[in-house]
């Protein structure tokens, strides 16, 4: 089962700030082997590793580290950052 979840800001994004922009943008780049997308909006590592806690993930992969420390925190077993944005971020 693999579920994307992916934030919604007031931000401009590559990929849009509704579910339904974020899926065809995931479209758009050919990735379609996904189950189920989720959005949040706010606090988005507190968010991100609450809902992985809940759904019981395995495996979180994520392009910011402080998603990633946030879910290390919240006891997903394992926890990748295969990439990191362009955009220096604090760690």
């Amino acid at each position: 089962y693999v579920a994307l979840i992916s934030a919604i800001s007031k931000s401009p994004s590559a990929s849009g700030n509704t579910w339904q922009s974020k899926c065809d943008f995931l479209n758009s780049v050919g990735f379609t082997a996904w189950d189920e997308l989720v959005t949040v909006e706010g606090d988005i590592p507190a968010l991100k590793s609450q809902w992985c806690k809940d759904h019981s993930v395995q495996i979180f992969c994520d392009n910011d580290k402080r998603n990633a420390k946030a879910a290390v925190a919240a006891g997903i077993p394992l926890v990748l950052v295969p990439w990191e944005t362009r955009t220096p971020q604090k760690s």
